[in-house]
């Protein structure tokens, strides 16, 4: 009887010190992935002839429970270009669901739901300066991406995670405009969104890592991309 009760507390404690990757199909190296929190700074960039960078700080937040996957980002990025201000705050949330290949392989189609707070330049870049129908104003104004796309985690060697992502969306964003008696409203541009990311994680231990992303956003209409980089820290909770 002591025997069994002794065999039952132990194989209680082994189950408790499972580590959690035991059960989604996941090796070591891609659960440190989640869990932890990365807070890097760097630069967004808008690209053509009358471009600009203004720096960006970026925090985001991987986690899963078993298969279901959840990441949670945010890019604050603020400055002026060409005397315009081009401030975007984006926050988005992607639910999905992981697809381990093997151990250290995953796939994970995931949906996109993103809210955003964005100044004039971001939205019309160096045209506003030259349209007497869009306000050269300092007011940041709300828009939303719904859509989907996929990443792909792989962890080719100890301690390395590379992740790559793609998704589209649809992108609706409002702007200051003016009619032609210089009365103020707001307008819309409505259009799609294609994003490109790359995600380079190295822990130096099971709870620190250096990592680095580097993004692309390019919207349907040829209006223009953004290119976004940065690199920072990350701890696993």
């Amino acid at each position: 009887m002591r025997k069994d009760v002794l065999a039952g507390i132990a194989l209680a404690f082994m189950a408790a010190s499972i580590p959690a990757f035991a059960s989604d199909g996941l090796g070591k190296n891609l659960n440190l992935y989640y869990g932890t929190t990365n807070l890097s700074f760097g630069g967004l960039t808008y690209t053509g002839n009358n471009g600009g960078t203004i720096p960006n700080i970026r925090i985001s937040s991987p986690y899963n429970i078993g298969n279901f996957y959840l990441g949670i980002s945010s890019d604050l990025s603020f400055g002026h270009i060409n005397g315009l201000r081009a401030d975007r705050y984006t926050f988005n949330i992607e639910p999905g669901w992981i697809f381990p290949i093997n151990k250290d392989l995953a796939f994970v189609p995931y949906i996109r739901l993103a809210a955003l707070g964005q100044a004039i330049y971001g939205i019309t870049g160096s045209k506003s300066a030259h349209d007497s129908h869009i306000s050269s104003g300092s007011n940041v104004k709300f828009g939303y991406n719904i859509g989907g796309g996929a990443a792909v985690q792989w962890s080719p060697v100890n301690r390395l995670v590379i992740v790559p992502s793609f998704d589209i969306s649809y992108y609706r964003q409002g702007y200051d405009a003016y009619e032609n008696d210089h009365s103020k409203y707001t307008a819309y541009i409505s259009t799609s969104e294609y994003r490109e990311r790359l995600g380079v994680y190295y822990y130096l231990t099971n709870w620190l890592d250096l990592g680095i992303n580097i993004g692309a956003d390019q919207y349907g209409t040829g209006g223009g991309s953004i290119v976004s980089y940065d690199a920072g820290l990350g701890v696993n909770f």
